[in-house]
């Protein structure tokens, strides 16, 4: 993104952060900085990663009803299950635990995360 904006002269990059604040917003969360044209990058690389996955997998071991579905998987009597990296996965869908604040975390980081597909705008 950092060399995708490098190439734009400054005042459209000025203003696509004033039209798109929900941008600047985001890029401020992630704790991301613009560099425009003359000024020198040090960043080299950048990865986000979600620790959503890492709360999907301690609360599956914690519910009694993942642990007995993981225990059929390992015994073949899940076709439609499987279990990777130590995560139960339906339809190589991640499996999440009936833990509600874990649920509701989890809709509002799909709803409201920079790299959501489902992001909402106002089209007033």
């Amino acid at each position: 993104m950092v060399d995708a904006l490098s190439r734009k002269p400054k005042g459209l990059v000025a203003s696509l952060l004033i039209r798109e604040p929900h941008l600047l917003k985001d890029l401020e969360k992630l704790q991301i900085e613009i560099l425009l044209p003359g000024e020198r990058p040090q960043l080299a690389a950048l990865q986000v990663t979600s620790t959503i996955i890492d709360k999907i997998k301690a609360g599956q071991r914690d519910d009694p009803e993942v642990s007995k579905l993981i225990q059929k998987v390992k015994a073949g009597n899940a076709p439609e299950f499987s279990v990777q990296y130590g995560i139960l996965k339906f339809r190589n869908r991640l499996c999440v635990p009936n833990h509600p604040n874990l649920k509701r975390e989890l809709l509002k980081e799909s709803h409201e995360s920079l790299f959501s597909t489902r992001r909402y705008q106002d089209v007033s």
